[in-house]
């Protein structure tokens, strides 16, 4: 705090006293204290904060909606594909529409529900776990590749090596020369 002269008695008064204690006189009303003048880098970082949380807002609204049209989709074809009748079709004669023409054999089994009746070559385990049939194709060291859900192991338990056996399926398209069926279950 600085001293002042009052004007009318000259008697030096504390600037922020409101009046000169020897006359009275009213003194000029203290300054209030200046506010601090935000400066360009900070409205900057303001406006990219708001940007920022206005991005990841959108975003998870976008995800959101995206995450869920995908499940609907996802129950759509499940269901649409209960509802199909099975397409009865041999392992050999899935391979060999195969390495016919591919594009004709997808056109006509990929991703359909298939009925597959086959010669068993082996029953394995894949990579992750899930069990697997390979089907005779006619071929040597060629086979039809029925992939089951681990679920489904138990009714595999009792399937040996040259039983015959029918499997539902979704067609898979065809892998390394092999046709792929996903998706099975036991039919007999």
């Amino acid at each position: 705090m600085a001293l002042i002269k009052c004007p009318d008695c000259e008697t030096e008064v504390s600037d922020s006293a409101p009046t000169c204690p020897k006359c009275g006189r009213p003194l000029a009303a203290p300054k209030p204290p200046e506010k601090k003048k935000m400066g360009g880098c900070a409205k900057v970082a303001i406006v990219f904060g708001v940007l920022g949380i206005l991005f990841v807002i959108i975003f998870f609204a976008m995800c959101g909606t995206a995450v869920k049209q995908a499940a609907d989709q996802h129950v759509s074809q499940q269901a649409d594909f209960a509802a199909q009748t099975a397409l009865e079709v041999t392992a050999i004669q899935l391979y060999n529409d195969y390495h016919a023409n591919e594009v004709a054999a997808d056109s006509k089994y990929k991703d359909k529900k298939l009925a597959v009746t086959g010669t068993v070559n082996e029953i394995r385990v894949d990579i992750g776990g899930d069990p697997v049939v390979e089907l005779n194709s006619g071929k040597p060291f060629q086979t039809v590749d029925a992939y089951f859900p681990k679920s489904a192991a138990d009714n595999l338990t009792n399937l040996k090596k040259g039983d015959t056996a029918t499997f539902t399926c979704r067609g898979g398209g065809m892998i390394i020369g092999d046709p792929q069926l996903r998706n099975c279950s036991r039919t007999s």
